[in-house]
């Protein structure tokens, strides 16, 4: 057992820690300073060779020069074996990228997106030997997945894909494999963004008629959004008026029915409850013609279906 002391009786920035180590001796338990100790040897074999096989294992694992291979044969008999190995493991560099080339279309109040994801990693393998190599490149297979380029591996297992590449001497050579991954997108035209229909209204990838449904939805969306904020608006000025209203005949209260100031009110509440009358008439009015616009848009955009 090591045990650490930090001993500072007078000076504590020079605080100096020592190490201890309890060891069984014949004569019981004996404490020992380390920074004394200049050897140790094990009397028990067996924990020795397995502390030389240890360390010897951690000194090969910190060489990147030098790696243990161990192979193992079933069966009897004497058999001859061939090791290949590379000096330069492959480099690949991996992009990403979302292509819309799959169409967009709108059916009963939907914007369906079909998009692809492109994954596109390119094998880089250079041969410092005399001799030609073939060098066997192992990919992850994916069912989701698609291959687009090369259009056939050289073989393919459950989990992996394997590629062939041929690399002359003292020559490089790079392997691209391109895989697409089909991704859907909907999104609901009544609840979108006007934003986001406009992207796709300007995207080049989508076609004509597309575009042509989606201009409309945009100005019906406008149409409705206009009445909308009007009628916010109007409700806004009644909160006003009617928060007002209060005030003043909280102030009536306190004075005078025959005082200048109480005539005044009188005359103020009469014009603010001739202007209240005429925005109940606007708001009623706004709320009939927000209610055709919302019925107009739902129908345009329940009757799509165009791709």
């Amino acid at each position: 057992m090591v045990k650490k002391t930090t001993s500072s009786p007078t000076q504590p920035r020079r605080a100096k820690s020592h190490f201890t180590g309890k060891a069984v001796t014949e004569e019981g338990f004996r404490s020992l300073s380390l920074a004394t100790v200049q050897r140790i040897k094990l009397t028990n074999p067996t924990l020795s060779a397995e502390l030389h096989q240890a360390l010897a294992t951690l000194a090969t694992n910190h060489d990147t020069q030098k790696k243990i291979v161990s192979i193992t044969f079933d069966g009897a008999g004497t058999r001859q074996a061939r090791v290949a190995y590379l000096t330069e493991t492959p480099v690949w560099k991996t992009t990403y990228r979302l292509v819309l080339d799959e169409g967009v279309s709108l059916k009963k109040g939907t914007m369906l997106i079909l998009r692809r994801l492109v994954e596109d990693r390119t094998y880089l393998v250079k041969n410092r030997d005399t001799k030609a190599k073939t060098v066997l490149i192992e990919q992850p297979y994916r069912a989701d997945w698609k291959l687009a380029e090369p259009k056939e591996p050289t073989e393919r297992t459950r989990d992996l894909y394997r590629f062939s590449l041929a690399v002359d001497p003292g020559k490089s050579a790079t392997l691209r494999v391109k895989e697409t991954l089909p991704l859907q997108e909907s999104i609901l035209l009544m609840e979108s963004g006007i934003d986001q229909i406009v992207y796709y209204q300007q995207a080049k990838e989508v076609s004509q008629k597309v575009k042509e449904a989606l201009q409309r939805l945009v100005q019906l969306r406008h149409t409705l959004d206009d009445a909308r904020a009007q009628q916010t608006r109007l409700d806004q000025r009644t909160a006003e008026i009617t928060a007002e209203h209060a005030r003043i005949r909280e102030n009536m209260q306190r004075l005078q029915q025959n005082s200048e100031l109480y005539t005044r009110y009188v005359k103020k509440l009469d014009q603010q409850e001739t202007e209240l009358e005429k925005l109940r008439k606007e708001i009623e009015t706004l709320k009939s013609t927000e209610e055709e616009h919302r019925r107009e848009l739902q129908n345009f955009v329940m009757n799509l279906d165009v791709a």
